[in-house]
This record gives C-alpha cells, sequence and structure tokens, in this order.
C-alpha cells in the first residue's frame, strides 16, 4: 500500500518525537534514583 512521501514524513517524524519522549522519562527516571 503507497502512501504519500508526506504522510510518510508525518509518521516517521511522530515516531521519533515518541521515541525522543520514551528516552527523556528514562532519563528522567534515572536522575530521580541516581
Amino acid at each position: 500500500m503507497a502512501m504519500p512521501d508526506a504522510d510518510i514524513r508525518l509518521v516517521a517524524r511522530h515516531d521519533a518525537t515518541h521515541a525522543a519522549i520514551g528516552w527523556w522519562l528514562i532519563a528522567q527516571r534515572g536522575w530521580t534514583f541516581r
């Protein structure tokens, strides 16, 4: 199923943002426990 380039970029950006938020939360938790 082909998607327009704009949709692919939007999904990729969303995935990258979600991953960044996840790592940020892990980092915050690490600082809290340190």
